[in-house]
């Protein structure tokens, strides 16, 4: 396992949302046998159930940003289990100019948004992976998944970075 097996199941997992039409909800199951029996998501939730299915989380281990700008781990372990293989970065800056020092298989925190960097692209612009209600058909609650590895030029700054200690 290395950060790169990140992208390998975040991409899988975005073409089995969008095959099996998940819908953005923010009640969704705790583990990823919930999850596809719900076929809901977030983008949080999207980013534990790829680090569930690769065994570094369990299932009841999720963790997300929330409103105030702090990391919450839910369930017992889960933060132990992440600081085993990734270390948290403050960053506080827009993904623009965060650009250079972020890496293929961050894990990046936003406030209430999480998501996946999946690199610089041929036209010299970020790529993610993320299940945000903007990676629906609707870009609402309710919307099915769509386009999950996308471009996206945030205004949002990122907060925090988990980045594979290996």
């Amino acid at each position: 396992m290395d950060r790169l097996s990140l992208l390998v199941k975040a991409r899988e997992t975005a073409e089995y949302f969008v095959d099996k039409k998940f819908k953005y909800s923010q009640n969704v199951a705790n583990s990823w046998a919930g999850a596809k029996k719900k076929k809901v998501s977030n983008c949080a939730s999207y980013v534990c159930y790829c680090l569930q299915q690769l065994g570094i989380l369990k299932p009841g281990q999720l963790f997300y940003c929330n409103r105030n700008g702090t990391v919450v781990y839910k369930g017992t372990g889960t933060k132990a289990a992440i600081s085993k293989r990734y270390r948290l970065i403050k960053v506080n800056k827009l993904p623009r100019d965060y650009k250079n020092k972020l890496k293929p298989g961050d894990i990046c925190f936003y406030r209430l948004h999480t998501n996946i960097f999946a690199g610089i692209n041929e036209s010299n612009k970020m790529v993610w992976w993320d299940a945000g209600k903007a990676s629906t058909n609707t870009k609402k609650a309710g919307g099915a998944y769509k386009k999950i590895h996308r471009i996206i030029n945030g205004n949002q700054k990122i907060l925090y970075v988990l980045r594979w200690k290996g």
